[in-house]
């Protein structure tokens, strides 16, 4: 479609961001190792079919050192193992009930303690929402529709937008103290309070429209009685 008919000889296993954000949403992703994997897969393929120094190969290098500064990150903030061919260690073949200062194994202990080790189904499912959530990436387009759409909804609307960006996303807001003025870097709001704006804002542009098309039926109704 772009003419680059080379493409399929030199990558022999296309990705793209679009393809990961789908394979996210429909939860194909067995491990979040699995989803890191195919996103360094769309930098790396840009680099090899790019030529080195190109603006698409320097393009690709910038994004994938933001991308890995921001996943160790997050691997960090939730103790997630990056070495993904990690084994778990084996249970030694002999028990040693008489060994001192070992830790007791989870079979040992009564049930509520284990329950209190173990974390719950809704605990881990919240931790990988969060996780999916981080790892999202913003595509241009949504950025673009994003900046249009604030031009449609009330002063008051923004102003909330405002608040919620200084307490989730400080850093995606550039104050102007001297002319009192307020910008929005859509580049800095993290994916998540992004999807989450993004929603409220579609949100206000349907109630306010639904309140100008009631607007324009009372216009027409009165027209009608006059006449």
């Amino acid at each position: 479609m772009l003419g680059l008919f080379d493409y399929p000889q030199i990558i022999k296993k296309p990705m793209d961001l679009g393809t990961v954000k789908k394979k996210m949403a429909s939860k194909k992703y067995k491990s979040i190792h699995l989803c890191a994997q195919d996103v360094r897969l769309v930098w790396n393929n840009c680099m090899t079919y790019n030529a080195d120094g190109s603006e698409f190969y320097v393009l690709a290098q910038e994004l994938s050192k933001k991308w890995e500064d921001k996943y160790q990150k997050l691997t960090k903030d939730f103790q997630v193992s990056t070495n993904k061919t990690a084994a778990a260690p084996k249970p030694s073949s002999t028990p040693s009930s008489s060994s001192k200062g070992s830790a007791p194994s989870s079979s040992s202990l009564p049930q509520s303690q284990q329950s209190q080790q173990q974390p719950s189904s809704q605990q881990l499912q919240s931790q990988q929402q969060q996780q999916q959530q981080q790892l999202q990436v913003v595509s241009l387009e949504e950025k673009k529709t994003f900046a249009r759409n604030l031009y449609k909804i009330s002063k008051e609307e923004l102003g909330k937008i405002l608040v919620e960006l200084d307490v989730k996303s400080p850093s995606a807001l550039i104050k102007n103290h001297a002319e009192d003025e307020v910008e929005i870097n859509v580049d800095n709001i993290k994916a998540d309070v992004f999807y989450e704006i993004v929603k409220y804002v579609e949100s206000c542009m349907t109630s306010s429209g639904g309140t100008s098309s009631k607007k324009k039926k009372s216009k027409s109704s009165s027209k009608k009685q006059k006449t």
